[in-house]
C-alpha cells in the first residue's frame, strides 16, 4: 500500500501537468463555442471540425518540408511560424464561408434547423477531411513529424520535466486568451461583438453591419485557437478527422460553465 502511494506521489505532478496542457486546449475550443452562441444563440457544433481542419493544413505543410528534407535546415520557431500562420488562414477562411453558406440564410429560422444545419457541416467535414486524406496519403491519420527542438525536456525539479512544446501549447493559450479578453473589452469591435449579443435589431438600429460583425466574431472565435493547434497535435503525436468530435463534449461543458459564471 505504501508502494502505491509513493508511486502516486512521484507520479502526480506529471499526470498534472499533462492535465493543465489538455485543459488550455479544451479552454481555447471552448471559447470559440461561447463566442457563436453568444452571437448567434445556437450551438455551432462544426467548430471542433474547422478546429481539426486547421490541424490538418498545419501538419501537411510539416509533412510536405519534411519530404523535401527542409524540415531540419530552418530554424523551428520559423516553421512553427509558418504552419500556424497556415493553419489560422486556412480556418478563417472556412469558418467564414461556413458562416455564410450554412448559417446565414437560417438566421431568422427556428432554432433547431440552424442546429441541425451545423451538425450536418460538422460530419461533412470530417468525411471531407477522411476522403482528402485517404486519396491524398492513402490513409485517414497523419502522423506529426518529430522535431528535435520541441521535443527537448527541461527539468524542472527532480521527479518532473517538460517539453519545449508543451511550453509552447500553455504560453500561446495564455497570450491567446488575454488577446481576446481585450479584443472583446477594450475595442470598437469587441463592444459591437457584445452589442449584438445583447439585441441584433437595436444593434442594426444604432448603425452596426450585423452580418459584418457576425463574421467577424466567428473569425475571432477560430483564428486565435489556430496558433496553437499545430502544437496540439504536435503533443498527441496524431491528427484523426474524428478528434473534433471526441472534443465537443468537454468543450461544450467548458463553454456552459464559462457562461454561467
Amino acid at each position: 500500500m505504501s508502494m502505491d502511494f509513493e508511486l502516486l506521489v512521484r507520479i502526480f505532478p506529471e499526470v498534472l501537468l499533462d492535465g493543465i496542457i489538455l485543459g488550455f486546449m479544451y479552454a481555447l475550443i471552448a471559447l470559440g463555442y461561447t463566442m457563436v452562441y453568444g452571437v448567434l444563440e445556437f450551438i455551432n457544433f462544426a467548430h471542433s471540425e474547422i478546429f481539426i481542419a486547421g490541424a490538418f493544413i498545419g501538419v501537411e505543410i510539416l509533412l510536405g518540408l519534411q519530404g523535401r528534407g527542409l524540415l531540419e535546415g530552418f530554424p523551428w520557431p520559423l516553421v512553427l511560424l509558418l504552419a500556424l500562420m497556415a493553419g489560422m488562414a486556412a480556418s478563417g477562411l472556412l469558418a467564414v464561408t461556413i458562416e455564410r453558406v450554412a448559417y446565414r440564410p437560417l438566421r431568422a429560422a427556428p432554432r433547431l434547423i440552424p442546429l441541425i444545419s451545423a451538425i450536418g457541416v460538422s460530419f461533412f467535414l470530417q468525411d471531407f477531411i477522411r476522403l482528402f486524406e485517404s486519396l491524398w496519403r492513402n490513409a485517414f491519420n497523419l502522423v506529426y513529424p518529430s522535431m528535435d527542438a520541441l521535443n527537448h525536456r527541461l527539468e524542472l525539479t527532480a521527479t518532473i520535466d517538460v517539453s519545449v512544446k508543451s511550453l509552447v501549447v500553455i504560453v500561446s493559450a495564455l497570450l491567446m486568451l488575454w488577446a481576446l479578453h481585450l479584443i472583446v473589452n477594450r475595442t470598437k469591435v469587441g463592444t459591437a461583438i457584445r452589442a449584438v449579443a445583447e439585441d441584433q435589431a437595436a444593434a442594426s438600429l444604432m448603425g452596426i453591419d450585423v452580418n459584418r460583425i457576425i463574421m467577424g466574431g466567428q473569425l475571432i472565435a477560430v483564428v486565435p485557437s489556430r496558433r496553437v493547434v499545430v502544437v496540439v497535435s504536435s503533443d498527441v503525436t496524431l491528427d484523426d478527422p474524428n478528434l473534433g468530435l471526441m472534443d465537443t463534449p468537454t468543450a461544450q461543458l467548458g463553454a456552459e460553465i464559462a457562461r454561467a459564471i
